[in-house]
């Protein structure tokens, strides 16, 4: 999810009611035994009522295959990065779209720039830098997935 979301960041994902989904919101869902975390690109009801999303991460070239409310785990409401809590907004700046879009069609492009975040959070650990002091946002995890 570069550049909206690093390596390292600690989400909070909170169970919501799919219908209060809107495309642009940041959601975690299932893909058999694994789980992702992308922005809805786009919803669909089928037949029976429930809702499709279709979601994307914003580095990656194509969107998933469609799912169902039903592997839908939650929303993303926080990110905890760096002893810092931020609010994933829906509406991303024209800095991270051109941002997601360079990283998705330039393959050595995406390749430098995660080992630059990986140089960068293992640096940090080396000095110490990955603990805050004082108190911290509580993020809490509402179900085990």
């Amino acid at each position: 999810m570069l550049p909206s979301l690093f390596p390292g960041d600690r989400l909070w994902i909170e169970r919501v009611d799919p219908s209060t989904l809107r495309v642009g919101e940041i959601v975690m869902v299932r893909f058999g035994s694994r789980a992702r975390v992308h922005r809805i690109q786009g919803i669909r009801r089928n037949p029976d009522g429930k809702s499709i999303f279709i979601a994307r991460g914003d580095a990656m070239p194509e969107p998933d295959p469609e799912v169902s409310e039903d592997d839908l785990v939650g929303k993303v409401m926080s990110v905890l990065r760096e002893g810092r809590e931020i609010s994933p907004d829906a509406q991303r700046s024209p800095w991270n779209r051109a941002t997601g879009s360079m990283l998705a069609h330039c393959g050595p492009l995406a390749t430098v720039a995660s080992r630059l975040l990986d140089e960068k959070i293992a640096w940090k650990k080396r000095r110490g830098a990955h603990r805050t002091v004082g108190p911290q946002p509580s993020l809490r995890r509402t179900e085990k997935f």
